[in-house]
């Protein structure tokens, strides 16, 4: 995995040196999970406040805000995801749906990774609901679509994550 910020590039590669006649500089960046991410949280005061847009969802984990990508690189959550820079990992946030911007319904659909994997086939696909047997691919996020939001006893919204 390699993370590109305005000055800083970050690897996966095991040294740590400055390139050269340049102002980039390579480092180690842990592969390992997030230390927050679905950490379990009373409310958003247990998720990091170094952490812009992270919250403490309903189910008790802290995420993204709604609508946020969990940006891998930068260990935290950001309005925009680039295509080329969504990665194939999802968050689940329970019991909640977008409603009225499906851009396909796929029946016999019983899984998150059903789900998951139709959503991976489909270039334009940043989240989906489901509610088996039954999902619905959206080219919108939460943020996107906040009003439309909303909870739903049967349902769980996913969405992609980002470089």
């Amino acid at each position: 995995m390699t993370c590109r910020g305005h000055d800083l590039m970050l690897t996966s590669e095991s040294s740590s040196v400055a390139e050269t006649g340049s102002k980039t500089f390579y480092m180690n960046r842990p592969t390992s999970e997030s230390s927050w991410l679905n950490g379990a949280c009373a409310n958003s005061g247990d998720c990091p406040a170094s952490v812009n847009n992270a919250e403490c969802f309903k189910g008790g984990h802290c995420l993204c805000t709604p609508g946020y990508y969990y940006s891998r690189c930068r260990d935290g959550c950001v309005p925009d995801c680039p295509t080329s820079n969504l990665q194939s990992t999802i968050l689940r946030y329970p019991f909640h749906h977008i409603s009225g911007h499906n851009m396909e319904t796929i029946s016999e659909c019983y899984t998150s990774k059903t789900a998951q994997a139709h959503c991976l086939n489909n270039p334009e696909c940043l989240s989906f609901d489901i509610s088996p047997p039954t999902c619905w691919l959206q080219k919108v996020t939460a943020l996107d679509k906040p009003d439309d939001f909303e909870y739903k006893a049967n349902n769980d919204y996913y969405q992609r994550t980002c470089l």
